[in-house]
Formats: structure tokens, sequence, C-alpha cells
């Protein structure tokens, strides 16, 4: 190939890569989701939850739809979402936090609630390369961390027998 046809092929793959990036970068808050903004870069669900900045994604509700796919490079447990979009997951999590009270358990690590709701249904598998080692089991928990209704993260968890914290 000569050096004229590789320079534009990686430009292309480049460009393509920035986009990709940079549409997963920002949430959407699109006419189809669910989410009302507030001041400051903040939203919030239905069931008031709210996503603000924070995390090393920038933003929890980035940080929240990273579980939208495998991470196959993580050496543990990466919970994944069975569909990854922005209404699903903020549905799920919101649908998760109104039946904690009667299908969840709750704990409190210093100000921040954890919550493990069994949502009677698959939502999602271990991914990484725990779940790859482990045939990506299914999950049919969800861990929701909150500060208050500030969202910290939220992810498909494998109660099973093995360690899967994420």
């Amino acid at each position: 190939m000569q050096r004229r046809q590789m320079l534009y092929v990686v430009a292309t793959l480049a460009a393509a890569a920035f986009i990709a990036f940079k549409s997963f970068q920002e949430p959407t808050n699109t006419a189809t989701s669910q989410l009302s903004q507030l001041e400051g870069d903040r939203y919030r669900s239905p069931a008031g939850l709210i996503y603000g900045p924070g995390s090393r994604h920038g933003h929890r509700l980035r940080h929240v739809l990273a579980h939208g796919g495998d991470d196959p490079g993580r050496s543990g447990p990466h919970g994944v979402f069975k569909d990854g979009s922005e209404e699903a997951v903020v549905s799920l999590i919101d649908e998760a936090y109104r039946a904690a009270p009667t299908n969840g358990e709750s704990r409190m690590e210093g100000n921040r609630e954890v919550l493990t709701v069994d949502m009677g249904r698959s939502i999602g598998y271990v991914g990484g390369q725990a779940g790859k080692r482990d045939g990506y089991p299914d999950c049919q928990h969800i861990r929701i961390v909150l500060e208050g209704m500030n969202v910290i993260t939220a992810y498909p968890l494998d109660v099973g027998p093995r360690n899967s914290d994420e």
C-alpha cells in the first residue's frame, strides 16, 4: 500500500474513532430519553435519581453507560447490561430503585447507600476477563450506589458463588 493511501486509511480510522468517542461521551438527553436536565450538567430520572459530573468518565451517566458494553481488558469482573442504550439503562435503574424496598438489600458504606436488587429476570452478564473465564455468567441483580439521590454507579451483578463485585 502506498504511503498516501496508508495515511488516508489511518486518518479515516482516527476520525471514525473520534466521532464514536464523542458520541459516547455526551449524555444524549434526546426526545426519547426520560431524563430531565437540571442546572450544572445534571439530569434527573423519572424516579428522582440524579446523574451529574464525576467519575473517571467525567460524568456519572457516562460511567453507568460504560456498563452497556463489555470491557474485555478488565482483569476482574465487569457487569454488562443486556440492553446498553441510555433509555433502557436509565429505565432499568429506575425500576430497580423503585423495587428495592421489597426486592432488594440495602447497606451503608460511609455516606453511600449500596442497593442490591433482584430483578427476577436476566438484565445482563458478567464480562471482563473474569466473565470470559467463567463463561459470561448471567446477571439477574443490579447494584446501585447512591449518595442521597445522586447516582455514583449502577451495574448488573451476579450474586452467585463467585466474587462478582462489578
